[in-house]
Protein backbone atom coordinates (compact mmCIF):
# COMPACT_ATOMS: atom_id res chain seq x y z
CA UNK A 1 0.00 0.00 0.00
CA UNK A 2 2.80 2.41 0.84
CA UNK A 3 4.26 1.98 -2.65
CA UNK A 4 0.98 3.02 -4.28
CA UNK A 5 0.20 5.88 -1.90
CA UNK A 6 2.40 8.44 -3.68
CA UNK A 7 0.83 7.53 -7.03
CA UNK A 8 -2.65 7.99 -5.60
CA UNK A 9 -1.67 11.37 -4.18
CA UNK A 10 -0.28 12.35 -7.59
CA UNK A 11 -3.50 11.24 -9.30
CA UNK A 12 -5.55 13.22 -6.79
CA UNK A 13 -3.44 16.35 -7.27
CA UNK A 14 -3.49 16.12 -11.07
CA UNK A 15 -7.25 15.54 -11.05
CA UNK A 16 -7.70 18.73 -9.02
CA UNK A 17 -5.41 20.69 -11.36
CA UNK A 18 -7.22 19.42 -14.45
CA UNK A 19 -10.66 20.06 -12.98
CA UNK A 20 -11.55 16.38 -13.03
CA UNK A 21 -13.96 15.02 -10.41
CA UNK A 22 -11.87 13.93 -7.42
CA UNK A 23 -14.51 11.90 -5.61
CA UNK A 24 -13.05 8.48 -6.47
CA UNK A 25 -9.36 9.32 -5.98
CA UNK A 26 -10.22 11.06 -2.69
CA UNK A 27 -12.08 7.95 -1.50
CA UNK A 28 -9.24 5.60 -2.51
CA UNK A 29 -6.67 7.93 -0.93
CA UNK A 30 -8.62 7.85 2.33
CA UNK A 31 -8.86 4.05 2.33
CA UNK A 32 -5.18 3.56 1.53
CA UNK A 33 -4.14 6.05 4.23
CA UNK A 34 -6.27 4.24 6.80
CA UNK A 35 -4.74 0.88 5.81
CA UNK A 36 -1.23 2.31 6.13
CA UNK A 37 -2.08 3.95 9.46
CA UNK A 38 -3.26 0.57 10.77
CA UNK A 39 0.17 -0.90 9.99
CA UNK A 40 -0.56 -2.67 6.70
CA UNK A 41 1.61 -0.44 4.51
CA UNK A 42 3.73 -3.35 3.29
CA UNK A 43 0.66 -5.31 2.19
CA UNK A 44 -1.32 -5.30 -1.07
CA UNK A 45 -4.76 -3.86 -1.70
CA UNK A 46 -6.19 -7.00 -0.11
CA UNK A 47 -5.27 -5.39 3.24
CA UNK A 48 -8.34 -3.17 2.79
CA UNK A 49 -10.35 -6.18 3.91
CA UNK A 50 -9.07 -5.44 7.41
CA UNK A 51 -10.90 -2.10 7.29
CA UNK A 52 -14.11 -3.62 6.01
CA UNK A 53 -14.11 -6.32 8.68
CA UNK A 54 -13.86 -3.77 11.50
CA UNK A 55 -17.31 -2.19 12.04
CA UNK A 56 -15.78 0.39 14.42
CA UNK A 57 -13.44 1.61 11.66
CA UNK A 58 -16.41 2.35 9.39
CA UNK A 59 -18.25 4.35 12.03
CA UNK A 60 -15.08 6.29 12.91
CA UNK A 61 -14.52 7.16 9.25
CA UNK A 62 -18.06 8.55 8.95
CA UNK A 63 -17.59 10.74 12.00
CA UNK A 64 -14.24 12.23 10.83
Amino acid sequence: MSTHFASIEHLLHESEVQGVNTELPTFVHSLVKRVIDKGYGDNSYAAMIELFQDPKASSRARSE
